[in-house]
């Protein structure tokens, strides 16, 4: 069972859910572009990653961009992927098989507030129980917009969202020393003058 919040609201009352563009290997472009895309394997964390592929020039007509402190959920859910977009000068299209949260108002609801619960164990429970399907599970519209979190004061946020902020910023760096490390196992062979 799902807990009950004494301040429970339900996303859809304090933000648009949108869907994704419906966008197909041929729109797409790894060389250049004046627009980019994210696709469902482009979210390894809960930060949209700024190195994405491009978008064609020509191939989208007007849709859904991404905006900062858009959340942005996957429909499907083998697993559950959550990230928050933090902007980018250039137009960004999230594919059809994701959801964008956009937050009416972000002076009484912070982005990363919401983020965090949706990350924590209860809010995949939530993710989880609103998706329908047997073999292949998949969250709707109106089930997202119907999800229950519990609402805080927005001091209260504010110190959940630095702490989520802070975390976020550790794992970065600690992806950062391992790829580098990776990396240094990958040119051993060469700093030893044999390569």
């Amino acid at each position: 069972d799902l807990p009950k919040y004494e301040n429970g609201v339900k996303i859809g009352e304090v933000a648009d859910i949108l869907r994704g563009a419906i966008i197909n290997s041929r729109m797409i472009s790894e060389d250049s572009g004046n627009d980019y895309v994210v696709r469902l394997s482009d979210i390894q964390g809960a930060v949209v990653p700024s190195k994405l592929s491009f978008v064609k020039d020509g191939t989208i007509e007007k849709n859904l961009t991404l905006e900062d402190g858009d959340i942005i959920i996957s429909r499907t859910l083998n697993p559950i992927k959550v990230a928050i977009f933090t902007g980018n000068k250039n137009k960004v299209y999230p594919c059809g098989n994701l959801f964008v949260v956009r937050l009416r108002n972000t002076d009484t609801l912070d982005p990363y507030y919401l983020l965090s619960f949706l990350l924590s164990e209860e809010g995949q429970k939530a993710l989880e129980f609103a998706a329908t399907g047997t073999t292949l599970k998949v969250i709707g519209a109106n089930s997202l917009g119907n999800t229950v979190f519990p609402m805080v004061g927005v001091e209260r946020q504010k110190e959940i969202s630095e702490k989520l902020k802070a975390a976020l910023m550790e794992v970065n760096t600690c992806e950062h020393k391992l790829m580098e490390a990776k990396n240094k196992v990958r040119e051993s062979f060469y700093e030893g003058g044999e390569g």
